[in-house]
């Protein structure tokens, strides 16, 4: 007998308090994350006009842009100007009963307001601050104002999106870097809470808008510190792996096809109807496809435009049936676009 248990289900945060006072998606959005696995959430905003979140991209039926409910989701809300006496004092009292703030105002506005960490450490030395800025609380950029945008851009991320023969391009959205930068600051908030299990004593957490895409950025800073290589703009391709990019269909669309190993290379051979494109005197080894990028994409390219939306070597396929089933059994990392 299946027997189902009927406690209220327990979330792992269950019981933290969150002060959320920061603006524009980073600290925001780590704050929503933490809030999805139980945390309470207080969103401060400024009184009379609210957050500017809540104008931020298209507006929702209830007023309030989507982005807003998206990242307001789970908290409660109430208003403090900080920058005047009594709403300081107020923030005070919460972070008080508090076990994280998160902001990520420029750096050093909080300090000018007398609301820098070493004072609500005072406070509540158990308080873990996140901060998220674009270039951390100290170095030579500290005092600049930044976004996604110039930390894609400053990351590096930017200058490697687009093809070959054209500018840098937004990489999939401008704000890659803030939700990016949120996650780690979440996980960074996880680690420091766990700290003070043992410690007793919350700390501060400092996130650069720009660190986040940085450190996605797979090998570039080893293998130019030990190699000398700059990566370039290549387009859909992958520096590193091929086939690994977009090819078109023959209905007019695009399918996105990941060989990362050899073994997968071989099953793409197969389902393209090709095996001895994987046999070793040809493309078997990645290092071989490699130096021989143009042909091996010109073969996929040649069979990706036999392939439509109903039928794609992997997950691409969409319509139920035998086709949908062959490329399912294909075991090729696929999708379509």
């Amino acid at each position: 007998m299946i027997h189902v248990s009927s406690r209220p289900r327990t979330l792992p945060l269950q019981g933290i308090r969150v002060i959320d006072i920061a603006t524009f998606i980073a600290a925001p959005f780590a704050a929503t994350l933490l809030g999805e696995f139980g945390a309470e959430v207080i969103k401060v905003e400024l009184p009379g006009v609210g957050d500017p979140c809540r104008r931020l991209g298209n507006a929702s039926e209830a007023g309030d842009s989507f982005t807003w409910l998206t990242e307001a989701r789970n908290k409660k809300s109430l208003t403090l100007d900080l920058r005047e006496p009594e709403g300081a004092a107020l923030l005070k009292r919460l972070v008080a009963q508090a076990d994280v703030l998160c902001e990520n105002f420029q750096t050093g506005t909080l300090e000018r307001w007398g609301l820098g960490y070493d004072v609500l450490k005072a406070v509540n030395p158990r308080i873990v601050m996140l901060r998220i800025t674009g270039f951390g609380q100290t170095g030579p950029c500290r005092d600049r104002p930044c976004f996604g945008r110039i930390a894609n851009a400053f990351s590096g991320l930017s200058f490697l999106a687009g093809d070959p023969d054209g500018p840098p391009v937004t990489p999939g959205s401008a704000t890659l870097a803030d939700y990016g930068s949120g996650v780690f600051g979440a996980l960074g908030v996880l680690l420091a809470l766990r700290a003070r299990d043992v410690t007793g004593e919350g700390q501060m957490i400092d996130v650069a808008l720009y660190e986040s895409m940085f450190r996605m950025l797979d090998e570039l800073v080893p293998a130019y510190g030990a190699k000398g290589i700059v990566r370039q703009r290549m387009g859909a391709a992958t520096a590193i792996v091929v086939p690994h990019s977009h090819y078109p269909t023959a209905d007019g669309r695009w399918v996105a096809i990941a060989c990362t190993t050899d073994k997968i290379l071989a099953r793409l051979a197969h389902a393209m109807g090709r095996p001895a494109l994987a046999a070793p005197d040809r493309f078997q080894a990645m290092a071989t496809r490699l130096t021989h990028r143009d042909e091996v994409d010109r073969a996929v390219t040649r069979s990706g435009r036999r392939w439509t939306a109903t039928w794609a070597p992997g997950c691409g396929a969409t319509s139920p049936g035998p086709a949908s089933s062959r490329s399912r059994a294909s075991g090729i990392s696929a999708s379509r676009s």
